[in-house]
């Protein structure tokens, strides 16, 4: 492979193994086995000494580039060095026993030619291949001495050793490497520019993991040691802006641009009574009820207008309601739930049932090895039947620790990654998004999670709203809902994405690249209860 055409070591294998969250958290004790192992799932009907060949140029490529940090450049240094002295001292110790095959076979076939022709050609004796004697003397052999001599070639070529007793200097002996390139078929066909996208973004993603890493988490408390960029948080949005120069940033934002709706001017008029001198408690409960439909109501033209005002009434019959100092529904998280996010939720997608199956509460799906959420919509009508797309938990309810918020986000990015996957089987990348909706502390949540390029999974923010706790957050939640219905829009054209996969499609793509979650520990059951 010449230099211009060279695999960036990005697209190797070795890369791709580095950067699975399970190496990244365990990188201390991953052994030279491991990774073969993995090299040998890439290449499962590959020749052993072609593999090892491309592990060890692959192995001191990333070494050689600089590109991880002192420890994961350690543990790698040390894992050649230790192939190294084993390799060397394996194959002086099969070229000892290969030569005393020669030596006896060689004599053999000289006192035989003398006893059979009563004459020899001396000169006969430089011909004789060492494949040809060790496959007369010693078959059950062969196979083993042969893969030690490939593999001493490979490590010569990875060291640059040049032992003076190589097995066998012919032209049969050379070892060919394996192409890269084949490897995988969506990493071939990127673009130069979304080879250089990948790069960057996978420079951020390490970045992140090895923060996470020396702060104490593993992937049960990190998202990005998931393999997933959380573009939620600011400082990691920073740090993309400053990577990406400004062609790839607006390639990057039209991958992630949200769908927005049209508004009718009826639900124009409607959103901007919400003022600030007019959210008071003398004038909420008349303006939420004020409609701007003239004439004939149509149920699809004026859906917009018809959700803001019955969600928005809902809320203001919340405040209006006289309620005792003992009540605690407010406290209890599926009863806040349930006049809250379900209710919300069920207005924005009730004139959609007929694409959309929502259920809720103990909730489980096969992609997401039946780990049980508190709501789900599933996409109906497809060949790929009830492909969820939308996973909801209730994180309590007006007071939630940090601890159940992050567990709750964790557990919905776990699983939407592994949503994701599934989805990106029938779907084109593009339109394939999966929504994670988490109610917190009184506030809705909704982020979605897509995968623009190979292994790469990015995590972003669509909306949060906040829940009215008085008359003065009317104003606020009144435009927050027209974020909401760009929202709906949004789920609906996914919904489309997946209604046109087509029976081909669902026997799903095995030539993506995708990043496997690892499974969540067992609980370790307490023996003392028992």
């Amino acid at each position: 492979m010449s230099a211009e055409n060279k695999t960036p070591f990005f697209k190797r294998p070795l890369f791709r193994f580095l950067t699975q969250p399970e190496v990244i958290s365990t990188i201390s004790s991953i052994t030279a086995d491991e990774i073969l192992a993995y090299y040998q799932q890439e290449w499962p009907n590959g020749n052993f000494s072609k593999i090892y060949d491309a592990l060890a140029k692959d192995l001191e490529e990333i070494l050689d580039s600089n590109f991880f940090n002192r420890d994961i450049t350690s543990v790698l240094r040390n894992i050649r060095d230790a192939w190294r002295s084993f390799l060397f001292t394996s194959i002086t110790k099969y070229q000892k026993s290969v030569a005393t095959v020669v030596d006896v076979e060689t004599s053999k076939w000289v006192e035989e030619a003398i006893n059979n022709d009563g004459e020899i050609l001396i000169s006969n004796k430089r011909h004789i291949n060492t494949e040809d004697v060790l496959e007369t003397a010693c078959p059950e052999s062969v196979k083993k001495i042969k893969t030690m001599k490939d593999l001493s070639a490979s490590a010569s070529s990875a060291s640059g050793y040049n032992e003076s007793h190589d097995l066998n200097d012919s032209e049969d002996s050379e070892t060919e490497s394996i192409d890269v390139e084949q490897d995988n078929k969506e990493i071939r066909s990127l673009t130069e520019n979304e080879v250089d996208i990948l790069k960057k973004l996978l420079k951020i993603l390490v970045a992140c993991q090895e923060k996470d890493r020396e702060a104490g988490k593993d992937f049960l408390t990190s998202v990005s040691l998931n393999g997933i960029i959380d573009l939620s948080d600011d400082e990691t949005y920073k740090q993309i802006k400053k990577s990406l120069n400004k062609d790839q940033m607006t390639w990057l934002e039209e991958f992630l641009r949200k769908k927005t709706f049209n508004q009718t001017p009826e639900f124009t008029q409607y959103i901007n009574q919400f003022t600030e001198d007019a959210c008071i408690r003398a004038e909420i409960p008349t303006i939420v009820r004020k409609s701007f439909i003239l004439g004939r109501f149509d149920p699809f033209h004026y859906e917009a207008h018809d959700i803001a005002q019955q969600i928005l009434t809902h809320l203001s019959v919340r405040l209006e309601a006289p309620m005792r100092v003992e009540y605690k529904g407010l406290d209890r998280e599926r009863t806040y739930a349930i006049d809250t996010i379900v209710y919300i939720l069920n207005r924005l997608f009730r004139m959609h049932q007929d694409e959309l199956d929502v259920a809720w509460i103990e909730q489980t799906t096969p992609d997401t090895k039946n780990h049980k959420f508190d709501g789900l919509y599933k996409v109906i009508r497809t060949t790929n039947k009830n492909q969820v797309i939308i996973i909801t938990e209730f994180s309590y309810a007006r007071k939630t620790p940090l601890s159940k918020k992050n567990g709750d986000q964790l557990k919905l990015c776990r699983n939407s990654m592994r949503t994701l996957n599934k989805l990106l089987q029938i779907v084109p990348k593009g339109c394939a998004r999966v929504y994670l909706v988490q109610s917190f502390n009184g506030f809705i949540e909704i982020k979605y999670l897509v995968r623009p390029l190979p292994s790469i999974y990015i995590l972003q923010r669509f909306m949060c709203i906040k829940i009215p706790v008085s008359f003065g957050d009317f104003e606020q939640i009144a435009h927050d809902l027209k974020d909401l219905m760009n929202w709906q829009v949004d789920v609906l054209s996914t919904v489309r994405a997946v209604n046109k996969a087509t029976t081909a499609n669902i026997m799903g793509d095995n030539n993506l690249h995708i990043t496997l979650v690892n499974d969540t520990p067992l609980k370790k059951k307490d023996k003392t209860n028992l």
